[in-house]
């Protein structure tokens, strides 16, 4: 008897704590609602694919609009399902005009936009679902805008290509091999956007697109990685979540000057933030914990600003450096590298990296640190963190918050496993 109410108290427990870990996947379903409400397919007008490559074709159609950015051509509230390879098609045209408030699922592509005059494609409140490639592409043109889409199911879900000052906001881009892509587009922004479980390729992938902007995205459960940016420079990483992926959390490659600020990279199967052959970069306020492998790894990189990040539970170091002149204070270590000697690692063919604020004498928080003395860093020579604070930077995140929400996901498994072992003795018995 005793040893049943011990069992029902102990499921109790679990059941409350586990609540816990659903605000994860609570978070992504309530972006993904917020985008737009799913409209019924019963109250669209169903339509055939849609060609257009002469300007003229508009008004073939009958669309409504003049085809003036005040009044552009309206392709709106239509179900296209069809099994011509591409749902919408507009190719060099010079008119304004929209797409919104349609579905789209064609044998190839849904939505395909190449050669448009600057400023004329805008997208909104759209679905382009289960397309055997890409859900929506837009090449070779400039300005066009993007908001409120759902491109689920998808080979890929958005690709954009040659096509600067994009604005992409509030897309939906689940369960695709490829997910949101952008080869050569300047000054893209990216914001509010769930990209999650691709399976081939990056939640985000920006290559060669300089001075754009990814902020406040969600980007969790991707093979490989939530964000990867390769060839871009001035690039600011704001206020993403990229957590549970198959290899790196935030993974930037060959660029400069970019600006990583608040975001989460927790739970991922590599490291929480990698970074190789960078130079110039402020990563701040930032979040990596229960990495795979390192909390931040610096691979090659010189003049790096790390400051107030909080890195915890890395199975290896929590740092890693390999460059020169990087700045490091004020950030958190705990519980990282455990058994090891040090929190964090340097190794390089200089030794100018910085532990410390050189202006207040002041260094990082770990949590191993024996209380007097240097905080000796693992490297070939001597290195230390000769300021190291006692207790963590003030305005810091709970240190334990993320871990317990990471540990409850999970609990809802082993009360199954429980229960099942529970049922399986009473039967031998």
């Amino acid at each position: 008897m005793e040893e049943r109410k011990l069992f029902s108290s102990l499921i109790m427990i679990l059941i409350l704590f586990s609540l816990f870990g659903l605000n994860h996947f609570e978070s992504v379903y309530s972006k993904t609602q917020e985008i737009f409400e799913p409209f019924s397919l019963s109250a669209l007008i169903e339509h055939g694919s849609i060609t257009i490559e002469f300007d003229e074709n508009f008004t073939d159609y009958g669309f409504l609009g003049q085809g003036i950015e005040s009044d552009p051509f309206r392709i709106d509230g239509y179900n296209i399902t069809t099994t011509n390879q591409t749902g919408i098609y507009i190719f060099n045209t010079t008119k304004h005009f929209t797409i919104s408030n349609c579905y789209v699922n064609a044998l190839d592509m849904g939505i395909y936009i190449d050669q448009v005059a600057d400023g004329t494609a805008s997208i909104f409140n759209t679905t382009c679902f289960d397309n055997d490639d890409y859900g929506i592409r837009i090449e070779n043109t400039t300005n066009s805008t993007v908001i409120n889409v759902i491109c689920d199911d998808n080979y890929a879900g958005i690709r954009i290509h040659t096509a600067s000052d994009l604005f992409l906001k509030n897309a939906s881009v689940l369960n695709c091999r490829y997910g949101i892509s952008i080869w050569y587009s300047l000054n893209s922004v990216v914001i509010d956007c769930v990209s999650c479980y691709t399976t081939s390729n990056p939640g985000i992938y920006l290559s060669g697109s300089n001075s754009s902007i990814l902020e406040n995205n969600i980007l969790n459960f991707n093979d490989p990685h939530g964000i990867q940016i390769t060839r871009s420079g001035d690039c600011k990483i704001i206020n993403n979540t990229c957590n549970f992926n198959e290899g790196n959390g935030i993974y930037l490659h060959r660029s400069y000057n970019q600006y990583v600020v608040n975001n989460t990279a927790n739970n991922n199967e590599y490291d929480g933030f990698h970074f190789a052959l960078y130079s110039n970069t402020t990563v701040v306020n930032n979040s990596c914990i229960n990495s795979g492998d390192r909390g931040i790894m610096l691979y090659d990189c010189d003049d790096c600003f790390i400051y107030r990040n909080l890195i915890q539970n890395s199975v290896n170091y929590g740092l890693f450096v390999g460059g020169s002149r990087n700045t490091i204070h004020h950030n958190a270590f705990v519980n990282n590298n455990i058994g090891g000697t040090s929190q964090a690692c340097e190794v390089d063919f200089e030794t100018d990296n910085i532990w410390y604020d050189i202006l207040t004498n002041e260094g990082n928080y770990w949590n191993t640190w024996g209380g007097t003395g240097d905080y000796v860093i693992d490297s070939n020579e001597y290195i230390s963190d000769p300021y190291p604070l006692s207790t963590v930077p003030p305005d810091f995140p709970t240190i334990n918050e993320f871990v317990r929400n990471a540990f409850c996901m999970f609990l809802p498994v082993f009360i199954c496993v429980i229960i099942f072992t529970k049922k399986e003795r009473r039967k031998g018995s």
